[in-house]
């Protein structure tokens, strides 16, 4: 589509023609695709949207491109530099393929491991910000240590819907990599049942407090596998271990803060169904207490 765009502005400056390219498409296909027709409106609508959203990234991306190729012509060099076509791409939303398309018109390529390479280094900045809030812990591993757990003790008995508190005992920890007898600092904790609400449906797990005559922990965060609840705690003093009694409470606000957003979320569906039409659909969502994301 937005090569489409791209083409469409180059042969008319001064009127869009690419909603009437589309409307030419959607006639010739349509006895082919019957759908098309019926869903000839929507389409129409998106492509105008599109169009409208990336011309402003285009005019914009194509002005800072252009300059930079003038120079590297002037300088009879073959070559954009990968970072200037990553900053296009991070700052502008300036798709990579068009950079690649515009710069060969003028007989150039482009550093394309210049850019993978700054776009590794992003994507790396980001892992390295989401580990420094989360333990590290492996999927194969929390997978394999659950299915052991669930077929010794049976699934966590979820109470979280009628109460936020619950004295329960521990059926086994791990660190995120290997089964553990005791947590001193951080991991997991699994409890043979759990106020805790598990991750689930795009919304968070609960926050809270775990206590034991042993020691007490932060709760961060619960997840659900293979019908066991895993509770991921830093432990405030002392440790937990297998067998212990714990009371668990969960933060109470935060809980109330996070089902308002759930609702919002639903309450937010059925609106966008009422204005826009039946072919809304939901596909991903994020819901926790500051906001939620649709």
């Amino acid at each position: 589509m937005r090569r489409a765009i791209r083409y469409a502005r180059k042969l008319s400056q001064r009127k869009s023609i690419y909603p009437l390219v589309v409307e030419e498409v959607l006639k010739t296909m349509a006895e082919h695709y019957p759908g098309l027709e019926e869903k000839s409106e929507l389409i129409l609508k998106a492509a105008f949207d599109e169009e409208k959203r990336f011309l402003q990234t285009l005019d914009k991306g194509s002005e800072i491109l252009n300059e930079e190729i003038q120079k590297i012509v002037k300088s009879k060099k073959k070559t954009l530099d990968g970072q200037l076509a990553f900053t296009l791409y991070d700052t502008y939303g300036f798709p990579f393929d068009l950079t690649e398309l515009m710069a060969r018109e003028e007989g150039l390529t482009v550093d394309k491991a210049g850019f993978e390479k700054h776009m590794e280094a992003a994507k790396d900045k980001a892992r390295a910000a989401h580990k420094s809030h989360s333990f590290s812990s492996s999927d194969k591993h929390l997978n394999e240590w659950t299915q052991q757990v669930s077929k010794a003790s049976g699934p966590t008995d979820f109470v979280g819907y009628e109460q936020l508190t619950l004295e329960s005992e521990i059926v086994a920890v791990s660190d995120g990599e290997s089964e553990q007898e005791i947590i001193e600092k951080q991991g997991w904790v699994i409890t043979k049942g759990s106020p805790f609400y598990a991750e689930s449906g795009g919304q968070v797990g609960d926050h809270g407090t775990m206590n034991g005559s042993h020691g007490s922990a932060a709760v961060l965060d619960c997840i659900k596998k293979n019908d066991v609840f895993l509770h991921r705690v830093e432990m405030i003093d002392g440790n937990l271990s297998q067998g212990h009694d714990v009371y668990m409470t969960v933060e109470s606000g935060e809980r109330q803060s996070i089902a308002n957003n759930h609702s919002a979320t639903h309450l937010l569906h059925e609106a966008l169904k009422r204005v826009l039409g039946d072919h809304v659909g939901q596909a991903g969502s994020l819901v926790y207490s500051q906001k939620l994301r649709f």
